[in-house]
């Protein structure tokens, strides 16, 4: 293990070594249990597979067995390529024989306490603030960013600014576009580190006062004393416990939310493969349920032009409900909401003074050209003294108006909305002016930084 060691500290992380030593003791303690006269040339595969049976047998969590299996077939791998051991050089494991875990979804910080978050960020020494900043907006790694060289920022001809840093578990250097904002708050840290370790600063961004790298765990300490304190808790009023990675999972599956397309999201965090990146591929229940809206034509209003709320009594994956509750029956104006095996209608021809009528977005042209017609009929029935006529088009009329104002009022929120994603896509700032030119004060900055 000490050849290995100083085999794996030349091209791997210091943390890469510490988890295969792990493995090895476990597999140590096997053997001393089990087989404590073994020869190194003994180690083979009816041996490895009653190592499987071993940790099993022990209760060892399925996700830790995969672990414990994968290192120490990668240790042995290595120490018979090397000639190490006098062991085999064929596969000891095979992939298919290494326990799967069950595909979690992302660990996402929810929108409401990463606004209790934000707006707690005081709390937080300097330095611990601007390392939230640089997580929520950057979804680094916790080893990334508490590694990252002082001369991480780069800016290009065109005065974009990039974040460079290395990816020790993808053991490759990577870079990614970053705000002005965040290119901000690195430089004001570049500027304390600066001011404690001299005019040419120091290696590491974050420096411990040792000049070390920090441990992920003091920056998760103190993330949570703050949470502790300022009392930010979740939906249900539990105190949040924050995770370094949450921040990851969260820009990640925020990109998937705003459409960002798959590929671009496997080059921003750095993977290899597209499969690493499907993890993050986790669509909120809103966002879901917007999806759908959209595809049924946006929103769905009644005769009076209140919304009706789609409540979805089966899971929201299929569109049984949609078929159950909307498509019962389709009429050329919008829907009626009595299901088709209540029968016939009721109300012939009389969809628009009828509470079970619906119609959204995609019907709007039809319902203004009904009005004008409805408007030039009142207008002749008051002409010409005609009562009942006014009274049965003037109900028409009302119901028309309703649903012609609430129609256009979504639309209209629904395109600003969609303008605001856009700008927020794009890098630029409310009201047109870019993020280059909206001012240069910091602290407006990170206000903007945490909406991201």
């Amino acid at each position: 293990m000490k050849q290995f060691a100083r085999y794996s500290l030349a091209i791997h992380s210091p943390g890469y070594c510490s988890s295969k030593l792990q493995c090895a003791t476990k597999f140590s303690k096997f053997l001393r249990e089990l087989y404590p006269s073994i020869a190194p040339n003994n180690i083979d595969r009816p041996l490895l597979l009653r190592y499987l049976g071993y940790l099993s047998a022990c209760g060892v969590a399925r996700s830790h067995q995969k672990n414990l299996i994968v290192g120490i077939r990668i240790v042995l791998e290595v120490c018979a390529r090397e000639k190490w051991l006098p062991i085999t050089t064929e596969r000891l494991i095979f992939d298919h024989e290494i326990p799967q875990c069950e595909k979690l979804l992302p660990r996402y910080i929810p929108e409401d306490v990463l606004n209790q978050l934000s707006r707690n960020l005081d709390g937080l020494p300097g330095h611990y603030m601007r390392m939230t900043l640089i997580l929520q907006e950057c979804g680094l790694r916790i080893g990334e960013l508490l590694s990252m060289s002082f001369d991480c920022l780069q800016q290009d001809a065109r005065g974009a600014w990039y974040l460079r840093y290395y990816q020790w578990k993808m053991d490759q250097e990577h870079t990614i576009p970053i705000s002005v904002e965040i290119a901000r708050v690195i430089q004001e840290q570049q500027s304390e580190t600066k001011s404690i370790w001299g005019v040419q600063g120091h290696k590491y961004l974050f420096p411990t006062d040792k000049g070390k790298v920090s441990g992920g765990y003091t920056f998760g300490t103190a993330i949570n004393r703050l949470a502790y304190r300022r009392k930010i808790v979740d939906s249900n009023g539990r105190l949040f416990h924050f995770q370094s990675h949450q921040f990851r999972h969260t820009v990640g599956t925020r990109m998937v939310n705003l459409d960002v397309p798959q590929h671009i999201i496997q080059r921003y965090l750095g993977h290899r493969t597209p499969e690493m990146t499907n993890r993050y591929a986790h669509i909120h229940d809103k966002t879901l349920r917007a999806k759908l809206e959209d595809f049924l034509g946006k929103r769905i209003v009644d005769i009076t032009g209140k919304a009706i709320e789609q409540r979805p009594t089966v899971e929201s994956s299929g569109l049984e409900w949609f078929s159950r509750n909307v498509l019962a029956q389709a009429l050329p104006n919008g829907y009626c909401a009595i299901p088709l095996a209540a029968g016939p209608c009721p109300h012939p021809n009389a969809c628009l003074t009828c509470s079970h009528f619906r119609t959204d977005a995609s019907f709007l042209k039809i319902h203004k050209a009904e009005l004008a017609e409805t408007q030039r009929v009142v207008e002749k029935a008051q002409a010409n003294g005609w009562v009942r006529q006014i009274e049965m088009n003037e109900r028409k009329r009302a119901s028309l108006q309703a649903i012609v104002g609430a129609l256009e009022e979504f639309d209209a929120k629904e395109q600003a909305e969609h303008g605001r994603i856009t700008a927020k896509c794009t890098g630029a700032a409310p009201g047109g002016i870019s993020k280059s030119e909206s001012g240069n004060n910091l602290t407006p900055a990170r206000e903007q930084s945490h909406q991201f």
